[in-house]
């Protein structure tokens, strides 16, 4: 099925509308992640559809308490949810890709030049190996979140913040978002940590819902 009515009524409900120009990417991304879903692992195959659309409301729930900014890194990118997304949302930003799988690396380069992109960058590098100066980065992977937050300054600058996805809140958050998946159908949670070079800079407050 190559249609996302439901997801753009469902962004819509957010306060997330989509102009034509963004949904016919969106549309176009959706369809380039079914196409090269066996071949590359890219989602779910038992319901790749729900699982692709399920991601993608996700990620794009990080538009809506995101400041405006420059450059964005998606940490163990995967099939790009969360670049992919920012960028659709945002065209203007630069996105940096950290992915080792060389399959899924060229996928997002498949991907970055089907729907047009400028000023993204690919890395196939190890984290620990990535020198960058990011506002924002975005981790939705279950593991090396520790990793992660140690390696903060080398990839984000002083005011940069890392956002991590969990289904519970993280005890170590500076910050949290809580939201409702229609597609899940539970509660997940967007824990967010400052640049400690910066920490000075960031007097809000915790428990977020939206």
């Amino acid at each position: 099925m190559s249609d996302l009515s439901d997801l753009f009524k469902e962004l819509e409900w957010v306060s997330i509308p989509l102009d034509g120009v963004k949904r016919d990417r969106l549309l176009m991304y959706y369809k380039l992640l079914l196409k090269y879903n066996r071949a590359v692992h890219l989602t779910s195959k038992r319901d790749p559809s729900l699982s692709i659309k399920k991601n993608l409301f996700d990620v794009a729930i990080l538009d809506r308490f995101l400041p405006p900014f420059s450059g964005l890194i998606d940490l163990g990118a995967g099939a790009g949810f969360t670049g992919i997304m920012s960028k659709i949302l945002r065209p203007e930003i630069k996105v940096i890709f950290v992915e080792r799988n060389s399959k899924k690396a060229s996928f997002l380069s498949i991907v970055s030049k089907e729907l047009g992109f400028s000023n993204v960058e690919i890395l196939t590098q190890d984290w620990k190996d990535v020198i960058a100066d990011a506002d924002v980065g975005v981790s939705k992977a279950s593991c090396g979140l520790d990793e992660l937050i140690t390696l903060m300054p080398q990839l984000l600058k002083p005011e940069g913040i890392l956002i991590h996805y969990s289904t519970k809140p993280c005890l170590n958050a500076d910050k949290f978002y809580q939201y409702f998946s229609p597609y899940s159908k539970s509660d997940n949670f967007l824990c967010v940590y400052f640049n400690k070079r910066k920490q000075e800079d960031h007097n809000v407050p915790r428990g977020t819902s939206f």
